[in-house]
């Protein structure tokens, strides 16, 4: 019987996971609203809380290579009061899952990792 998409009778295969990371910016989070005191500043911290720990990622959301480094500074730091994480810990934490973020989309591509 019936319908269903898909190849193949139940061979034991399954969809590969999704990972799905959430990264934030201080540059486009805090120009939308959420500047401190804000409600859309506790609404925005609300959020960074909600996302597991090993899902969250900054951005710098600029387009200057010059302004780079400032924005994902201010992006960990944002990330780090939300939390109530030491600014190394947010750093460290969120440069970690941007690696994990990689090697899991490069794989789901076929992308073998390099050595090294």
């Amino acid at each position: 019987g019936g319908g269903g998409s898909g190849g193949g009778g139940g061979g034991g295969r399954s969809a590969p996971a999704c990972a799905i990371y959430f990264g934030f910016s201080y540059t486009v989070n805090v120009a939308m609203g959420g500047s401190e005191g804000s409600k859309g500043r506790e609404i925005l911290n609300s959020a960074i809380r909600a996302v597991p720990a090993d899902r969250i990622m900054i951005e710098s959301d600029v387009s200057s290579d010059h302004d780079t480094h400032r924005a994902c500074a201010r992006a960990v730091g944002l990330v780090a009061t939300a939390r109530g994480w030491s600014y190394e810990h947010a750093a460290i934490t969120t440069a970690r899952n941007g690696m994990a973020f990689l090697r899991h989309s490069a794989a789901s591509i076929g992308i073998a990792e390099e050595a090294g």
